[in-house]
């Protein structure tokens, strides 16, 4: 019984950690984030890589506003501006990392997140766009301790 009941739980896990049930993002209005994400991992070894967005007004799980997979490439967002959002950007390799931030987004500005997982180092950075779509100044966070899915 306990055999079958911890492998009903690793199967519950799995799937969370997959994305299966992961509430979709609704990214309404302007897109103002872009994110261009580098992922690498092998047949044995693969490597997905989720963003998460929360409303900190409220305590992590009643304020979840959803997530989305990304994709190597670009993706493009729309995040609301003009108070705190929290940004939680999620590696599932080896094991599950998480990079967490609080961020103002700013009317009127685009964004965009360098997001990189490659040879089991991560990188996360957001930064304002210039005029030309390059990364300019880059923003500074808050760490807020939310875990997703």
């Amino acid at each position: 019984m306990i055999k079958h009941l911890h492998f009903a739980f690793v199967l519950l896990l799995v799937a969370a950690l997959t994305g299966c049930g992961m509430k979709t993002y609704r990214s309404d209005g302007e897109k103002n984030l872009m994110v261009r994400t580098t992922t690498s991992g092998s047949f044995l070894n693969s490597v997905e890589a989720f963003l998460q967005v929360y409303d900190p007004k409220h305590d992590c799980r009643k304020g979840y506003l959803g997530g989305v997979k990304l994709f190597n490439g670009e993706t493009q967002l729309g995040i609301p501006v003009g108070r705190p959002m929290h940004v939680d950007i999620v590696f599932i390799a080896d094991a599950q990392l998480h990079r967490n931030a609080v961020f103002t987004f700013r009317p009127g500005v685009r964004y965009i997140a360098l997001v990189s997982y490659v040879d089991r180092v991560y990188s996360v950075s957001i930064h304002e766009t210039d005029k030309r779509g390059q990364p300019g100044r880059e923003i500074q966070y808050q760490t807020r301790n939310c875990s997703g899915f």
